[in-house]
């Protein structure tokens, strides 16, 4: 029976088939349909052992085509009613995987994913204006993007066969009422959800995952027998934003069952009719701008741009300048929304990446020269830009580990259990590492304080170049010395890194020039400050404080940052940098960020962004 139903591509000719086995045997050719369908049910494995089991899983870490959304190798559903945009949002997120871009803080594993569409519900017409108006380009639909129209559930062979000629990475089937129309059994009955159970089976043979498109029931689930939603792996619902504040074209997605990754998170998107696009607005509850959600991104960000590159919690608290416990606590619930990838290691501490298929090795450029560098040697110039990029190649990344030289012992602490991660923060809680802590990663001091010098330790004049490179003058580290290293580090990476040259100051500032008479933001001293006289020799500026006009503290120019004033929704801004630079655009809302829309006399224009994110306050000027 398996034999016919899987290689008999016209149905006509497996009925009759299946009519000579059912008379063969003295039985119905309902009787053959349900023994088939118990058969499927009841499939499982030979008893394995634990070596076994680790064989066949391939890896510890959950694959990702789209971080935290679209897994490898499993079966989706998306449910929605009609008219919610369900067939538009599963277009976007191929294009996104044929591209390897991002879609919010989804970001793709790789690029020139093969996508598969099985469409019963539009016409040819439709879905190619579809496509065109999703910024589809010829050569994506020729290389990248099969179709199939009006294929039935009764034809899994000629699945097989295009998943055996094309091997498609994605599949698209649109949608499971349609695939179905020829089904002997209602909408409400256990075996209307074979084909789901024979596709589960289909994607982990092919390294193929599939997104079925289904109605939501009048309760907003899912319509139909619970064998549906039970057959798939993942569960999403998309529906319209009932609040008081949503508008007609707002949109909430849920992930309502995952074997991936948590469950219950909604994301709140906004859908453009005009382009059929759809803008990823954020996580609902989540204290948009506060300090948990700006370390997420700052994380991400780090991540992104080092692909395939492994940290462990205390690497990432030190580059970003975080306390080392709760850097475990964010990275644990980035871990678990499937955002980050996450590598355990019994007895050692969790290392944390973004992977990415394609680059050339895992880890390219993780050993340090046996001459190391300083910053200004290498022109590196570290900036903070919150929106996420997708790197190609892990190239980029720093040299992060030393070649032949002993790991420093025995200061990080593995991270805990993940139960132990969910504990309360307290408002109290400090999000900077304390400055009096040694960091585990320098093992080498600065150089000391000339007599008579600025105890400020400002770099030397023949050391600065431009104003917006952060240069550090350090010490090359004796090979193979680690001996004053009173501890060790048992949950740190091989070869950690033990040079000052690979560690950028935490306070990543985007660059600025520093200009007589204009006014910032001094991190130092937590206020506005306005210049009054410039030190280029030093780097350094006289200021004074808003509301003390007493004090007049001079401060490097590093500790400066661009201030701009109080944004509301619907002031007018210009756009200073990112996609919409020189425009003159209006606030439309303050969510993760700014998004910005074009003055309109009418009621509706779509939110602009910074190439899908929102942008900031130092990007813009107050109208």
């Amino acid at each position: 029976m398996t034999n016919i139903y899987t290689t008999c591509v016209e149905p006509s000719f497996r009925f009759l088939k299946l009519h000579e086995l059912a008379k063969e045997h003295s039985v119905t050719n309902n009787f053959l349909e349900h023994f088939y369908l118990k058969s499927l049910t009841a499939q499982c494995s030979k008893l394995l052992t634990y070596e076994e089991l680790k064989e066949l899983a391939g890896s510890t870490v959950r694959e990702w085509l789209l971080n935290g959304l679209v897994p490898k190798s499993t079966t989706i559903l998306l449910a929605a009613d009609g008219g919610i945009g369900k067939t538009k949002l599963a277009y976007g997120i191929g294009k996104v995987l044929i591209q390897g871009n991002q879609f919010g803080n989804f970001i793709a594993t790789g690029e020139k994913r093969k996508i598969l569409y099985y469409q019963g519900d539009e016409s040819p017409g439709d879905m190619m204006q579809a496509l065109e108006s999703l910024g589809y380009s010829k050569e994506d639909i020729g290389k990248y993007v099969r179709v199939r129209f009006g294929w039935s559930a009764e034809n899994i062979p000629a699945l097989i066969e295009d998943l055996k000629e094309f091997q498609p990475d994605f599949v698209v089937i649109d949608s499971l009422s349609t695939i179905n129309r020829f089904s002997i059994y209602q909408e409400s009955q256990m075996e209307y959800a074979r084909p789901i159970l024979e596709m589960t089976g289909l994607a982990t043979n092919y390294k193929t995952t599939f997104l079925l498109i289904h109605h939501s029931n009048k309760l907003g689930g899912v319509r139909g027998t619970t064998a549906i939603r039970n057959a798939v792996s993942e569960v999403w619902t998309l529906s319209k934003d009932s609040s008081e504040t949503g508008t007609p074209n707002d949109r909430i997605l849920e992930i309502d069952k995952s074997r991936s990754r948590s469950s219950g998170n909604k994301y709140r998107m906004f859908f453009n009719p005009e382009d059929l696009s759809f803008t990823f607005m954020g996580e609902e509850g989540q204290d948009f701008g506060g300090p948990a959600q700006s370390a997420k991104e700052r994380t991400l960000q780090l991540l992104a741009d080092h692909r395939n590159v492994k940290f462990t919690s205390e690497e990432i608290a030190h580059r970003l300048g975080f306390s080392k416990d709760y850097a475990r606590r964010y990275l644990t619930e980035l871990s678990a929304d499937g955002l980050v990838s996450v590598k355990r290691q019994p007895g050692k501490a969790n290392l944390y990446f973004l992977a990415y298929e394609g680059s050339p090795e895992d880890h390219p450029s993780d050993h340090l020269d046996p001459h190391p560098e300083s910053f200004a040697s290498r022109e590196i110039q570290p900036t903070f830009d919150v929106s996420i990029k997708k790197t190609g190649s892990p190239q980029d990344h720093p040299s992060d580990h030393l070649q032949k030289v002993d790991a420093v012992n025995n200061t990080a602490k593995g991270d805990p259990k993940s139960a132990e991660n969910h504990e309360k923060i307290q408002q109290s809680e400090n999000f900077a590492a304390p400055s009096h802590l040694e960091d585990h990663l320098c093992s080498n001091a600065l150089l000391g304080i000339e007599s008579g010098g600025d105890p400020g330790g400002d770099p030397t004049p023949d050391m600065c170049e431009k104003i917006h490179t952060q240069e550090i003058a350090v010490k090359d580290l004796p090979e193979n010395n680690c001996s004053h290293s009173p501890q060790g580090d048992p949950g740190g990476d091989p070869g950690v890194i033990v040079n000052k040259d690979d560690h950028p100051s935490s306070h990543l500032v985007p660059k600025i020039s520093i200009e007589v008479g204009d006014i910032y933001w001094s991190k130092s001293l937590k206020n506005k400050v306005k210049v009054t006289k410039l030190y280029p020799s030093a780097k350094k500026a006289d200021v004074v404080v808003a509301k003390d006009p007493i004090a007049k503290p001079r401060l490097l120019w590093s500790d400066l940052v661009a201030w701009t004033e109080e944004l509301r929704i619907g002031d007018e801004v210009e756009v200073l940098e990112g996609e919409h630079r020189g425009q003159v655009l209006l606030v439309s809302s303050i969510n993760g960020g700014i998004w910005l829309k074009k003055p309109s006399r009418n009621s509706f224009s779509p939110p602009l962004s910074n190439n899908g994110q929102p942008y900031h306050a130092q990007q813009l000027k107050k109208g």
